[in-house]
């Protein structure tokens, strides 16, 4: 292939064979129920066996992946 001066050769890829046909979806992972319903649930039942509030906190951090202050979840558990 003689290529003139200052000119790009281009070279034309063939056309690929879709194989989202043969793939199967992934399988969802079940997680944890995350609902507010549950949050609320949770925060109540500590709160009824006096857990101190920033061990509250941190299990709302940890479980539900929220950060809230103190007086967010006050309000939430009233």
């Amino acid at each position: 292939m003689i290529r003139e001066p200052g000119k790009r050769s281009y070279r034309i890829a063939a056309p690929v064979e879709s194989s989202a046909a043969q793939v199967s979806p992934p399988t969802p992972t079940p997680s944890p129920d995350q609902s507010a319903s549950r949050l609320f649930t949770v925060l109540k039942e500590l709160k009824a066996n006096n857990v101190p509030w920033a061990e509250i906190l941190e299990r709302v951090r940890h479980e539900f992946g929220v950060e809230l202050t103190k007086d967010q979840v006050k309000t939430l558990v009233r």
